[in-house]
């Protein structure tokens, strides 16, 4: 009784952030269900339980993990956004990254490259996938001369672009981004004010991360960065069943075609492109036709 009283007082109290509809679907972030059973075993069970064997990497992540999306998730029934409830407070969430994200990516990050000891090369897989992002952006625009590379990762995209001679900006928090994009000789920023003016936001699997998406689109939309141009791939979570049964972790956000339609209603912004992409979700056999597992797509103003 008591979980189904807060359930409705969050419900009383709750809008969208993006549509300000209030009819929303509200969960556990992790929920226990047949799909996929196995692995949510692992989050649902308790934490005395799981400190057991902590050393274990993948126990570690979900001790971390459970730590901090202790979370109601919350989809949008009228744009289909979905989002974590309460929202992170910026030192929470900044916090979480230092202990699980950064750490791991900062260890692996460019696993896949051919040789990172001196100029680095990319994997074939790598660069196809980039240049695949970027011929999507082409079907539409050419009068883009300088891109941020927001959440730049391994900077395969950053060296895509320095190599058709666009004035490129990786922004990312990996000290392994940092040291790739030295080697690459491409500028490195990690302090968002620090950006400057530049024609295209390009935004691989970044965008569901962010603590607030409307702080961050009108960071990219607004001076000093006043970009024409914005370009976002995102897992792409068109159906209630993936958005109910996937775990979502680390994501603070869940988009679809119809989330980033109502994007461009809010912030005045024109669709270029749509693109479903990246095959279908792996272990949800029988529902594969609900969704491909990645959304692209470009917007300007």
């Amino acid at each position: 009784m008591l979980f189904f009283a807060l359930i409705n007082k969050l419900r009383m109290v709750m809008k969208c952030e993006l549509c300000n509809s209030e009819t929303l679907d509200i969960s556990n972030y992790y929920q226990l269900s047949f799909h996929m059973l196995f692995k949510k075993l692992a989050y649902l069970l308790p934490e005395i339980l799981l400190s057991l064997f902590k050393k274990n990497v993948f126990v570690k992540k979900i001790l971390i993990n459970k730590q901090y999306f202790n979370k109601k998730k919350v989809r949008c029934s009228s744009c289909d956004l979905g989002f974590v409830y309460p929202k992170f407070k910026t030192n929470d969430l900044n916090d979480y990254y230092k202990k699980q994200y950064w750490e791991y990516r900062d260890r692996f990050e460019g696993s896949h490259l051919v040789n990172i000891t001196n100029e680095p090369q990319f994997s074939d897989a790598q660069i196809s996938l980039g240049q695949k992002r970027i011929e999507f952006i082409e079907k539409y625009i050419h009068d883009f001369n300088s891109v941020i590379d927001f959440g730049s990762g391994d900077c395969s995209a950053s060296y895509l672009f320095k190599r058709m001679n666009k004035e490129v900006t990786a922004f990312d928090y990996s000290e392994k981004s940092r040291e790739l994009c030295k080697k690459l000789g491409i500028h490195f920023e990690s302090d968002i004010s620090m950006l400057g003016r530049n024609d295209l936001i390009y935004s691989s699997h970044s965008l569901e991360h962010v603590e607030s998406l409307e702080d961050t689109l009108n960071i990219f939309l607004k001076d000093p960065i006043s970009a024409k141009y914005l370009f976002f791939e995102t897992p792409n979570i068109e159906s209630i069943f993936i958005f109910n049964n996937l775990i979502h972790t680390p994501h603070t956000y869940m988009f679809n075609k119809r989330a980033f339609s109502q994007i461009a209603k809010k912030f005045n912004l024109k669709l270029l492109g749509f693109e479903l992409c990246g095959g279908y979700w792996r272990g949800f056999k029988g529902h594969e036709k609900d969704s491909m597992s990645d959304i692209r797509v470009l917007l300007s103003k």
